[in-house]
């Protein structure tokens, strides 16, 4: 939709639905008997602004999702509805490029027995980033960025309520076919961890500080 001297705008809806396979999920209180999106639908609009490389974008998606879960050999129903939404802003130009996005998931849990899982009023967690890259030449392209996440806003004290992630990345472009790129964080807080993967550790007693180091390879053709 094109704006004149104000730019233009690219709108999308869509609507579906996701299919999930529940095999492997960590162990915990309860054992996951089914799983499954009976709703999801979404829209985006993005706008391209008269300033070249600059772009601001905004979506939202509402979607439910209904589990039956095994609790104290017991089966309860469980549905979660969800709204999701994110802004975005990016600015590309040249060999820079500078991205930021800022999100909120809200989220509420009705269940057939409170005894065996509570039903849970909307909980609001909070995600966001920003980034920054620049191509050096046409075979090297370092970046960094900081993420962070909140899995409940109105609680944000403690490592299991918390994660900040600071990143720096090298990609190597081996040639026009062939990638490779080096990721290490410096990562604080545990609440992007799952206990299941960690010997059923709780996520409060798991180390403060920790950090990663990813390298993986692309090939397309």
């Amino acid at each position: 939709m094109r704006l004149g001297s104000a730019g233009a705008l690219d709108c999308r809806a869509y609507g579906g639905t996701i299919f999930l396979d529940t095999t492997g999920l960590g162990p915990s209180a309860y054992q996951v008997l089914s799983l499954t999106v009976p709703y999801l639908v979404g829209g985006r609009v993005l706008w391209e602004t008269p300033v070249e490389g600059l772009r601001v974008g905004g979506s939202v998606q509402g979607l439910r999702l209904d589990t039956q879960l095994l609790a104290q050999m017991k089966p309860v129903n469980v549905e979660i509805p969800a709204i999701l939404w994110v802004g975005s802003v990016e600015y590309s130009a040249h060999d820079l490029l500078l991205a930021a996005e800022y999100s909120r998931w809200h989220a509420k849990a009705n269940s057939s027995d409170p005894t065996l899982f509570p039903a849970l009023p909307f909980v609001a967690s909070e995600r966001a980033y920003a980034m920054v890259g620049y191509r050096a030449n046409k075979w090297l392209q370092p970046s960094m960025y900081y993420a962070m996440l909140f899995p409940n806003v109105d609680k944000r004290e403690g490592r299991a309520n918390w994660q900040h992630d600071i990143a720096a990345t090298l990609r190597f472009d081996i040639n026009a076919n062939w990638l490779v790129k080096l990721e290490g964080h410096f990562m604080m807080g545990t609440a992007g961890l799952t206990s299941g993967l960690n010997d059923n550790t709780p996520l409060s007693t798991l180390d403060r500080y920790w950090g990663v180091f990813l390298a993986k390879t692309t090939a397309y053709f």
